[in-house]
């Protein structure tokens, strides 16, 4: 089985990513393994529209835990496991809630364990700003992971293609996928990605 780590800023769409992905891919019902910073663990099983509803918000760092899941892909005639897991968003300088802080912590210990990572980066935020500190690092971070790309987000907003341009012409090395984790699109390109990565 893979392990698939998604990870970004807050509010760069991984959570929405991840379940309307798993929605492309056929399933209707979602199971996570929530494991916390301080190492409590649960399961929790969800339609999708409850998971978008409870998971996903405009607020940052409604996730402070990995969320993860299985889920199968076809490779041909074969059937590949896939373990995604949804991580907690990094944010430049020191958060001041320490549960944040310890969620980041958390993900920062996980990508140190993936072989495969997915980093969601918000097209609008690429236009406007242009690539943040807190990316750059990340993308230095995981130099060297074969199963790396950048997700470029939210392709269904305006100046979101410039944000695209912005972040291929920085990472000219590096696989650029544009996706809208809102109107599934790029799933295909992400699909084959993640399945050639076997």
């Amino acid at each position: 089985m893979k392990h698939c780590l998604v990870i970004g800023k807050p509010n760069s769409g991984k959570t929405l990513f991840l379940l309307n992905l798993a929605e492309y891919l056929g399933y209707k019902e979602i199971e996570f393994d929530v494991e916390r910073a301080d190492g409590s663990r649960w399961q929790r099983q969800y339609t999708l529209m409850e998971a978008r509803m409870t998971l996903v918000g405009p607020t940052p760092h409604v996730t402070q835990a990995l969320y993860a899941t299985t889920v199968i892909l076809r490779k041909g005639k074969m059937t590949v496991e896939v373990r995604l897991t949804d991580s907690t968003g990094f944010c430049e300088g020191i958060h001041k809630d320490a549960s944040v802080r310890q969620a980041m912590a958390q993900t920062l210990r996980q990508l140190r364990q993936r072989s495969m990572i997915l980093h969601m980066i918000d097209g609008v935020d690429a236009a406007c700003g242009g690539v943040s500190k807190i990316d750059e690092q990340l993308v230095r971070y995981v130099t060297g992971c074969s199963g790396y790309a950048i997700l470029v987000n939210k392709m269904d907003l305006l100046r979101a293609s410039e944000g695209l341009l912005n972040v291929r012409n920085r990472f000219p090395h590096h696989m650029v996928i544009p996706v809208s984790a809102l109107k599934r699109t790029g799933f295909g390109e992400v699909r084959s990605f993640v399945v050639g990565a076997f």
